[in-house]
């Protein structure tokens, strides 16, 4: 069931600290291309794959430039049943937006251009 609380705290990406998955939709922000969940940051109108490297500050690293990214899932926002977070947040997002939630950790060890260790 994905409106449960059985989903574990995903890693932040760009910080040392971990943010309940689904409760963080509530603080969705806009700015510029990007949209902002919490500290995760991706490109609404490209590919959901595409990361953000704090370091580098190169902003459209694909999935493959970083090592260690492990067991990623991508739910569909439009899903039937997430009742766990407020809809209204997410007006005028796009219809299919995708998050990514985790049932473990985003595991990134570096980014393969500036070497930056993420954890």
């Amino acid at each position: 069931d994905l409106c449960d609380n059985a989903f574990k705290e995903f890693q932040d990406p760009r910080a040392n600290y971990t943010t309940p998955a689904f409760r963080s939709l509530r603080s969705i922000k806009t700015s510029g291309n990007f949209y902002y969940i919490g500290n995760l940051r991706y490109f609404a109108n490209k590919s959901l794959e595409q990361f953000f490297c704090n370091k580098c500050d190169i902003r459209e690293l694909q999935k493959s430039h970083f090592i260690g990214l492990q067991k990623l899932k991508w739910i569909d926002l439009t899903l039937n049943g997430l009742t766990d977070f407020d809809l209204a947040s997410l007006e005028g997002l796009p219809n299919l937006l995708r998050v990514l939630v985790l049932k473990s950790y985003i595991k990134f060890s570096r980014c393969n251009i500036c070497s930056y260790n993420h954890l």
